[in-house]
């Protein structure tokens, strides 16, 4: 068999292999900006600086955005003399004059004109009566006098008892009875133009000695202030005024029972002229102007806001930005230092937190570049929420307002990082989120602790995010807890429900708008960082992908390597707390490299034919070592993970390909014996023979390490008995460690005893046995040519150090 086709040696050529070759290993520039110490302090400063700066500077003077009736947090005083023109004590002065104004009344006669004519009728039948019983004395006196009162009674709406027809017609004439009625009906008449009203009518408010002055519309539609007379103190005129006339005072107080029912309510509301007359009287009132001196307190803290204390407030931001103190501008003072401080050394207590319980990320710029970015882009998001309540359009209503702080996306860099990085550097970030987004809202202890504990609630959902939905629902659940807490911070505060319901709906909004937003940042920033989330990881699971398309087709026995691998590597990390999708993805890729010479590997040979015969050691050492060179050139050139690239790399870390050592060994030594020379065994350099590596680095690295070499070699076990499988792993485990290849990697001796158990369950479960069927046996004149071929040499002896027969 040529040892290169010709599409091989056009596509092998050395100078088209240096222009080509992508070894996936950091550049100098690259690895100095990854480990820099300098980069790294850079960073930090950068980082506090932004951080001081949205915490701090770039929130006005005039503090955070209350509500009226919240309780203030802090004390804000004014740091200019400023004016404004004032709505609140504007309208304040115009309801106290509007309160003021008395209703306007429109007088009515009509009362007294039907009155009247009653009572002229009265006289009228009184006189007839008069004649009627002139000559008439005693029973038939009265008799004729109880008959009229009754026929009246029942034919006139007016009422009369017989006493006081009795005395009027004793004691008087006609000539004097009609002077008596028509001065009655004067006076009555006279009342009623003054106006009567009722004691329980509602625009005249309590009586004040039963006279009221109100606005009295006359018939030619002037306005005149008027005093009235309740209808008692109109009885009383109308009694005083008959006792006033020169009569019998049994004569007045009969007339004063006939003319008692005369006296009515006579006043009607009018709407219209009290309206007219009220806007006449606001319109009168001049705007009242504000004054607020440099260093007087605008608000308390403890207080609760009033409408007055509200409007002075964002008076006062109006007059900021109008000094354009929104601007950039730095103006360092006291004040200023201090919040740096402040903010300097909660920064410290992260990177502390950060060497105690990820020092991997301390050792790495990338990953500290990708925590302080994350954290500048939450708290400017906050910012520029905060700054938006500054807008005019929004001052003026301060129920827009009162939604900000339910818009802010406190979940934001939280769940960007328990994906890209972890669930414990999350938490934390979730608490310094949401630590300055308590400052920046005026010290909130309630910010702080809702933030915080949504934060918790998206992490909690996002522990293991295999779908991009999950994602979205996680920050819809933070959103979820922020929305009940404007619930139950509503009703506590007496909120009104619609208010609080829309406080809910943006909290609820700005939940799933997070969840968007990362589920779109994310691919972005594995890119730009280099990180490697479970989404991407189980979409390269998915065997069309090409390179693996490439395997099936011209290397399939690595292929059904790389497929067992996985599975080994996969209940491994599982049995040890490690990422087994990690294990998996990597597992199915650490051997494309084989797809460039595949016939060099045993797994993927046929007929027997093996062109390591026809090859010095070292040549076919070359060979099987530039599989892993060939790897991580295609995992560059189809952009995989850079996880996958180290495993590719690391996958046989340093260790030796002994077959091929031992056969060059014993080739030098029949070479000494034939020329009769003393034989030299180190001539023989290990280094020729030694993967590049470098060693596993991390623990999925180390597990599909293992897991690689005992795959290959369980297939060289002619008895597959639990013994002879736990005896093979543990060979291979202490040649593998004795040979020093864990020396960088964290894994733990109890570790490593937990990977070999789960290798000894995974492979007894997959080297099962099968019964024999009965039947013709065809296979046997097929094991000849299958011992025959396995009687030559193995393609890649370097998975296991002491068989002779194995698989890479």
């Amino acid at each position: 068999m040529p040892f290169f086709t010709k599409s091989d040696r056009r596509r092998e050529r050395p100078d088209a292999n240096r222009r080509r070759r992508k070894t996936g290993q950091q550049s100098d520039f690259t690895f100095f900006i990854e480990t820099s110490r300098a980069v790294a302090i850079l960073l930090f400063v950068i980082t506090a600086c932004a951080i001081g700066y949205l915490s701090f500077i770039g929130v006005s003077t005039a503090g955070p955005q209350l509500l009226p009736n919240q309780i203030a947090p802090m004390r804000i005083t004014s740091a200019h003399d400023f004016s404004y023109e004032s709505r609140v004590q504007t309208e304040r002065a115009r309801n106290k004059v509007a309160q003021q104004v008395p209703p306007a009344f429109r007088i009515d006669m009509e009362p007294y004109q039907q009155f009247s004519a009653k009572v002229r009728v009265l006289l009228g039948k009184i006189n007839l009566l008069a004649e009627q019983v002139k000559n008439v004395t005693g029973s038939e006196r009265a008799l004729a006098i109880q008959e009229f009162t009754t026929n009246y009674n029942q034919t006139q709406p007016h009422r009369v008892n017989v006493e006081d027809v009795t005395i009027l017609l004793h004691h008087t004439d006609a000539n004097t009875r009609r002077i008596i009625f028509d001065n009655g009906l004067v006076t009555l008449r006279e009342i009623y133009r003054e106006g009567i009203y009722a004691p329980a009518t509602m625009f005249l408010g309590e009586e004040n000695d039963g006279f009221s002055l109100l606005n009295l519309v006359r018939p030619d539609g002037n306005i005149v202030e008027k005093t009235i007379q309740s209808e008692e103190k109109a009885l009383q005129s109308l009694r005083i005024n008959l006792i006033a006339l020169n009569v019998p005072q049994e004569v007045s107080i009969a007339m004063f029972r006939i003319f008692r029912p005369g006296i009515q309510p006579n006043i009607s509301y009018d709407r219209l002229k009290f309206e007219e007359i009220r806007q006449r009287a606001l319109d009168q009132v001049e705007t009242v102007v504000a004054r607020v001196t440099e260093g007087q307190s605008m608000v308390e803290p403890g207080v609760v806001v009033t409408q007055e204390q509200h409007e002075m407030l964002n008076e006062y931001r109006r007059y900021l930005a109008s000094l354009d103190e929104f601007s950039l501008s730095f103006h360092f003072n006291e004040l200023i230092y201090n919040r740096f401080l402040l903010v300097l050394a909660v920064l410290f207590g992260a990177v502390i937190y950060i060497r105690i319980e990820d020092r991997e990320t301390l050792r790495s710029n990338g990953r500290l570049a990708l925590l302080a970015l994350v954290a500048v882009l939450n708290l400017t998001l906050i910012w520029l929420i905060i700054f938006m309540g500054s807008h005019p359009l929004l001052l003026d209503d301060p129920r827009w307002v009162s939604i900000l702080p339910y818009l802010a996306p406190y979940s934001l860099a939280p769940l960007i990082v328990a994906i890209l990085i972890g669930q414990r550097p999350a938490i934390f970030m979730a608490l310094l989120i949401s630590f300055f987004a308590g400052i920046m809202f005026g010290n909130r202890v309630e910010t702080f602790a809702v933030s915080f504990l949504s934060s918790l609630c998206a992490i909690w959902f996002c522990q293991s995010v295999r779908v991009r939905k999950t994602v979205v629902q996680a920050g819809g659940a933070g959103g979820f807890v922020v929305a009940v807490s404007a619930l139950l911070f509503g009703l506590a505060s007496s909120h009104d429900l619609m208010l609080v319901g829309r406080q809910m709906l943006a909290a609820q909004m700005a939940g799933l708008a997070v969840g968007i937003a990362v589920a779109g940042i994310i691919p972005i920033l594995e890119v730009l960082f280099k990180r490697t989330t479970d989404v991407t990881l189980l979409e390269l699971t998915d065997t069309n992908h090409p390179v693996l398309q490439r395997m099936q087709l011209a290397a399939p026995g690595t292929y059904h390597h790389s497929l067992v691998v996985a599975n080994l590597s996969e209940n491994a990390a599982n049995a040890i707390g490690a990422n087994p999708l990690v294990c998996r993805v990597c597992a199915i890729f650490h051997d494309i490299g084989k797809i460039i010479k595949p016939e060099y590997f045993i797994e993927n040979q046929r007929e027997g034919v093996n062109p390591h015969h026809d090859r010095s050691p070292s040549f076919s050492a070359l060979v099987i070592k530039s599989h892993v060179k060939d790897g991580v050139d295609l995992a560059v050139n189809y952009r995989l993970p850079r996880v996958v690239i180290d495993v590719i790399r690391q996958h046989h870390g340093t260790s030796l390909i002994q077959y091929f050592y031992h056969q060059a060994k014993q080739k030098e030594k029949k070479e000494s014996e034939a020329l009769s020379t003393r034989v030299d065994l180190d001539k023989v350099s290990e280094s020729t023979y030694r993967y590049d590596g470098p060693k596993p680095q991390f623990r999925e690295s180390a597990i599909i390490f293992f897991a690689d070499a005992v795959e290959a070699a369980s297939r060289t076990l002619k008895k597959r008995s639990p013994q002879n499988v736990n005896e093979l792993i543990d060979n291979l485990f202490a040649a593998r460690l004795d040979d020093g290849q864990l020396d960088e990697c964290p894994m733990t001796l109890l570790e490593i005893a937990q990977i070999k158990k789960s290798f000894s369950f995974t492979l007894l479960n997959m080297l099962h046995s099968r019964i024999d069927y009965p039947g013709d046996k065809p296979a046997a004149k097929n094991g000849d040519h299958h011992d025959k071929a396995t009687k030559d040499p193995p393609a890649e002896p370097d998975s296991q150090p002491q068989a002779p027969l194995q698989a890479g």
